[in-house]
């Protein structure tokens, strides 16, 4: 259930906060192809969309688990759930410790300062480095992204 919750957000981040078209960018500097329309409608909507959807149903309908027709008991079922509830909270709470780390004055411009790449983003090698920035630049996309 953590994995699947994560995986919602990660790419509810992807297409919201990075950008499926900044992604697109990054793979067709690293495999020198463009990526088609499928991958892109794939994931910007339909695999997010999906997954949400899957976590709906789960949680829509959701039966207490037996075991040779016996329930589990009630603090098992706490335990549970207090070890799902810590590893999704570990989202929000990083989230917090990296806004209140952003350089900035007021909490806008920490909240824009986390959501965009570091400083260093980017390829390692200077020549490669130039180059992305050349194509991203080409393409006009905003490098404060």
């Amino acid at each position: 259930m953590i994995v699947l919750v994560l995986g919602i957000l990660e790419l509810y981040t992807l297409g919201c906060v990075y950008g499926v078209d900044r992604l697109c960018k990054d793979i067709e500097f690293m495999i020198g192809h463009k990526v088609g329309r499928y991958w892109r409608w794939c994931w910007a909507l339909i695999t997010p969309g999906v997954m949400t959807i899957i976590l709906i149903y789960f949680y829509a309908t959701y039966e207490s688990l037996t075991y040779n027709n016996l329930q589990y008991p009630t603090w098992a079922y706490a335990l549970g759930w207090i070890i799902t509830a810590v590893g999704i909270a570990q989202v929000p709470f990083w989230a917090v410790v990296v806004i209140i780390r952003q350089p900035g004055e007021s909490l806008s411009e920490k909240i824009r300062g986390a959501f965009r790449p570091v400083e260093g983003w980017g390829p390692s090698d200077p020549l490669l480095r130039e180059q992305y920035y050349k194509l991203l630049a080409n393409d006009s996309i905003d490098e404060s992204l």
